[in-house]
């Protein structure tokens, strides 16, 4: 092969301990391209950078998808626990609000099942079961010590008083601290 005026020999060996199998392919391919042999492992060089730089993104957007597949699959596993622990407590806030029902403790159902229905149960059953626990706990019912029945009663926006209206249209204010009314 010439280069520069001079002829560079292609001659390659394949023996043990000289130019061995890459490099003397190299030579051959120099001599047959018309390339220098430094030119041609130059490029050589550049190729396998050139692939292992590819196959180091390869690896890498490979970790990178899957770590996002598996953080997706733990935030769907959260999603899915969290659900089942609301389930778990919506069931149970139901069926003691049921209970207490059955055992005629109806300030406390009206308690658990509103507590049910703030959770998302809104079924017949339900509505029936508040409706019946809430007429005892109903303005009406509930005894307080006004001198007459109670025909209106309304709760301050803090839930600090009661304001009650009897039958002889007196209206008194109630704090829950003192218990009295005035």
């Amino acid at each position: 092969m010439r280069t520069g005026g001079g002829i560079e020999p292609i001659a390659a060996d394949v023996r043990p301990g000289k130019d061995g199998r890459p490099a003397a392919k190299l030579k051959l391919i120099a001599g047959l391209v018309g390339v220098g042999l430094d030119e041609l492992r130059q490029r050589e060089s550049r190729r396998r950078m050139l692939q292992r730089s590819g196959w180091t993104a390869f690896i890498l957007l490979s970790a990178v998808l899957l770590l996002g597949l598996w953080q997706m699959q733990r935030r769907e596993q959260r999603e899915a626990l969290s659900q089942q622990a609301l389930r778990t407590h919506l069931d149970s806030v139901y069926e003691e609000g049921r209970k207490e029902l059955l055992t005629h403790n109806e300030a406390r159902a009206a308690v658990l099942l509103n507590e049910a229905r703030r959770l998302g149960v809104d079924t017949p059953v339900l509505r029936f079961m508040q409706a019946r626990a809430m007429r005892i706990v109903d303005s009406e019912k509930t005894a307080f010590q006004t001198g007459s029945a109670v025909s209106y009663i309304r709760f301050s926006h803090d839930a600090t008083r009661i304001i009650t209206q009897g039958t002889e249209d007196v209206a008194r204010v109630w704090t829950w601290q003192m218990g009295t009314g005035s």
